[in-house]
């Protein structure tokens, strides 16, 4: 795909979850996963971290992300290798404090995932 074209789809898709309060982990989701398959530009790797980690910085949209991640593993597993150091700080944040009772063990899933990709980036 064309920068060009790669740049009006993230403009597009910003414009859309700004005015969504951020709401919207489904289309995030859509996304990054139809650009990850051939990632292999630097300003793509940013921008997905840029998304993940507006969406990760809202402690409401939580619940949102653990309905998304549930049933699409590979997905979950791009958020939290481009989530960095504060989104993965505040995954860890989320998972222990606005975890719903019903997603405890997919909540504490999260979190230990989520320290061990933390701790990895710390020895690099």
């Amino acid at each position: 795909m064309r920068m060009e074209a790669f740049a009006e789809e993230l403009n597009k898709l910003r414009n859309e979850l700004e005015k969504a309060g951020y709401e919207s982990w489904e289309k995030a989701r859509i996304f990054i996963k139809k650009h990850t398959v051939n990632c292999d530009h630097a300003a793509q790797d940013e921008a997905h971290r840029d998304i993940i980690s507006g969406l990760l910085m809202k402690d409401d949209q939580f619940r949102d992300l653990l309905k998304t991640i549930e049933h699409d593993r590979e997905f979950y597993e791009l958020v939290l290798n481009y989530a960095g150091f504060s989104g993965l700080e505040q995954i860890i944040r989320n998972a222990r404090t606005n975890c719903p009772r019903e997603d405890n063990i997919l909540c504490a899933d999260i979190e230990h995932r989520a320290v061990t990709v933390l701790n990895e980036l710390s020895k690099r």
